[in-house]
């Protein structure tokens, strides 16, 4: 049968991970940058293709920074509800141990 182990300081590890990437994440910003293509190439289409590209990239760069910041969430409230779940246990086998060797 297989067994979980849950190793809270690696599940901390995670989610800060993901919070650091989420911050570096949101310094990444190309639209503006990419905008600047149509003066430097003028009479062209490029100009507002790269602007329109940029403003995309952005944009999905946001949907990953949000999903980053969600994943680090998620991983402390396992975290947390794991931690709960063990001293849960822990007290009901304490009780059981308790009651096999006659203490109250």
């Amino acid at each position: 049968m297989a067994q979980l182990v849950v190793e809270p300081e690696k599940l901390e590890t995670a989610a800060q991970h993901s919070d650091d990437a989420a911050e570096k994440n949101s310094e990444l910003k190309v639209a503006d940058d990419l905008s600047k293509v149509g003066d430097a190439v003028r009479g062209g289409d490029s100009g507002n293709a790269a602007a329109k590209a940029g403003e995309q990239v952005d944009t999905l760069s946001k949907r990953l920074g949000d999903g980053l910041k969600a994943f680090s969430e998620a991983v402390r409230a396992a975290k947390n509800e794991y931690g709960e779940t063990d001293y849960s246990t822990s007290i009901d086998f304490k009780g059981f141990s308790n009651a096999i060797e006659g203490k109250k």
